[in-house]
Parts: C-alpha cells; structure tokens; sequence
C-alpha cells in the first residue's frame, strides 16, 4: 500500500522550525558566550556588543543546518517529515548533505530577509531599536521560521522532496516511516 503525504498546517509547521530552530538558538548563545570570554570584548561598548549578536546570529543560522536531520528522525504526535527521491520514491529518514543544505537553505532565507530588514530599520529608526528583539523573535518563530519550512516542503527541480506523512492512516506502513 502507498502511503500518501499530507498537507501540514501552519502550527504543524511551527512545531517542525521549533525542533530545529530552538537547539541552534541554545547552542550559539552558549558559544557565543564563550567567545565573548576567551577574546577581549567589551560589552560595554556598542562595537563588541554589535559583534557579539552578530555571532550568535550567524552561529543560530548556520547551526540550523545541524538538526535538520533531527527533523527526519523526529516522530511528532501526529505526522512525520521524510525525504522522498526520484530514484527510490520509498520515504527516506536518511539524509545526503546536498539534500540537506537544500533544505536549509529555503529554511533560512525568510529569517535572512527578517535579519535584513530589521538592521534597516535599527539603522534608520534609532529609538525604535530596543522593541525590535521581540518583533524578531516572534515573527522568527511564527512568520519567518514555518514559512521557511513550507518552502522546504514545496521544493520542486531536485532530485528529491520533504514531505509530511500521516504516522497513523497506513499502521502497516508504519514500519516505513
């Protein structure tokens, strides 16, 4: 029996950033905490506190990269995500590196376009400044991040495809996913 993937909704796909995006976030504060120990920053000054989001910024972006994966292996309460080749259209846990920096890729394009707009807007709107680490947060979390994901799920031209599957509606096919 085939087992036939699903549309997910935008909640679902705020539960799939959440698994990646939380980790990443996690891990290059704490890395970016420890640069800030090791090398001569002064967060008193707005050049090595600058510096300092900077590279937690490009560290949460590029560590995103690492749990996609996680995605792949992660079973949610109701769905699973899988990648499905041209080659062998059986869905797949495993993960090439081409595949996956497709992936991220189209993950963290709408929060590079958020990233960019908003250093605009800091840069024009001075006393605007300090209410723009919420907007980013929440609109990183519940615009940017699941957009991404619904990007990664609508990739078309590759040799493969992210797709969400039912884990419930095919219980013999269960052992496949």
């Amino acid at each position: 029996m085939s087992i036939e993937p699903i549309d997910l909704t935008w909640t679902r796909k705020i539960a799939v950033f959440w698994a990646i995006w939380w980790p990443s976030w996690l891990g290059s504060a704490l890395v970016a905490i420890a640069i800030s120990e090791i090398l001569p920053f002064d967060p008193r000054t707005e050049s090595s506190a600058i510096a300092i989001a900077v590279t937690w910024g490009l560290l949460a972006l590029v560590g995103q990269a690492v749990f996609i994966p996680r995605v792949l292996r992660k079973r949610f309460r109701d769905y699973v995500i899988r990648i499905m080749r041209d080659v062998d259209p059986a869905p797949s846990q495993n993960l090439m590196w081409s595949e996956g920096f497709a992936i991220w890729s189209r993950i963290v394009a709408p929060q590079v376009a958020l990233d960019v707009g908003l250093s605009v807007v800091a840069a024009a709107a001075q006393n605007f400044v300090s209410k723009l680490s919420s907007i980013w947060f929440f609109a990183t979390i519940f615009v940017m991040g699941p957009l991404g994901v619904d990007l990664a799920l609508k990739v078309s031209g590759l040799r493969f495809r992210l797709r969400a599957f039912d884990r419930y509606s095919h219980e013999e096919d269960e052992g496949s996913l």
